[in-house]
């Protein structure tokens, strides 16, 4: 499958994850919204996306969640820097927030390395195949649930990659 058609086909359809909350200032979560489209294109999605928020789990925006949102515009050579854009905000729980889950950034650059390789040993970059991150990480911060008086559940400790103690 060519670039162009694969990043096309993944900016097509909003992309969204959780992304770490910042306890240190509040403890409501933050998702990311991923669109290759613009927003004036795109009301009546993001209307059934917070329809959906609401009626998954009761969650209003601006009420008990942010929605961090990038747009594209059509151009979907930014879809990349845009999705990197959100994938760093899976430091939070690192810097204090209560919870991450985001493509590992170790897996990231290990792949930035395995494509500058291919380049220099002569490929070219246009024609290097387009690699999606597979290994994703779940961080639970238990000093923050401790200041937030959360009760994390055993469950999904078991569940999580790493525990900050």
């Amino acid at each position: 499958m060519r670039r162009r058609e694969f990043v096309a086909g993944l900016g097509a359809v909003a992309a969204t994850w959780p992304l770490a909350a910042r306890a240190q200032k509040t403890a409501m979560p933050v998702v990311g919204f991923l669109s290759s489209r613009s927003p004036n294109d795109s009301k009546h999605l993001v209307a059934a996306f917070r329809t959906g928020l609401q009626t998954g789990g009761g969650y209003v925006e601006g009420q008990n969640v942010a929605i961090e949102y990038r747009w594209a515009e059509g151009q979907y050579d930014r879809l990349p820097e845009l999705a990197a854009d959100l994938v760093r905000r899976r430091d939070y729980a690192v810097a204090g927030g209560l919870m991450s889950y985001g493509i590992s950034i170790t897996d990231g650059y290990r792949q930035v390395g395995v494509y500058t390789g291919q380049v220099l040993k002569g490929a070219k970059p246009a024609d290097l195949p387009v690699y999606q991150s597979i290994k994703f990480e779940f961080v639970i911060n238990l000093k923050t649930a401790n200041a937030l008086g959360v009760k994390i559940s055993d469950d999904l400790l078991s569940i999580a990659d790493e525990v900050i103690e």
